[in-house]
Formats: C-alpha cells, structure tokens, sequence
C-alpha cells in the first residue's frame, strides 16, 4: 500500500471521514430532489431514511401520527405502492 504511506493516520482518517459526508450529501440530493418518487409529498426525514420510524414507535402513538401525516400530505404508503406497480 505504497499510496498510504507518507501520510498521517490523522489525514487518511479526514480523508475517509470527507469522503464518507460527500457521499451522504450527494445521497440526500438525489434522494429529495431526483429520485422517481422524489414529487410525491411528505416528511423529508422519511424520504431520506426508515429510522423516523424507530423514533415514531418510541412514542407510542404510531398510529395517530401516520393518520395526521395522511390527514396533512394526502397520500399513504400503499397507494404509493399501487401507483408504482401500475405506472
């Protein structure tokens, strides 16, 4: 690993660090604003990840904040589905 050496272990760890946030940056992009189902409405945390889900059934009230979510986008996890399956 000649291209390693010369180098401090504190720059190839900001290298790797740099290179791991660029890479989650440009995921996030393409996940909000180019991604097929990128114009259906809803929380950007669940456009970009599952784990507002985790934290949603920490609360307990799982269901009631899904029923206000549909109440405020308009749209449902299945009918996303159907609409994909049938486009």
């Amino acid at each position: 690993m000649s291209f390693l050496s010369g180098h401090s272990s504190f720059e190839i760890g900001m290298g790797v660090f740099l290179f791991a946030l660029i890479l989650s940056l440009s995921r996030a992009i393409y996940l909000l604003y180019f991604h097929p189902l990128s114009y259906f409405p809803g929380p950007y945390k669940a456009a970009l990840s599952t784990w507002w889900q985790y934290s949603l059934s920490k609360t307990g009230r799982t269901e009631q904040i899904l029923e206000q979510l549909h109440k405020k986008y308009g749209t449902s996890q299945h009918e996303l589905d159907d609409h994909t399956l049938t486009a």
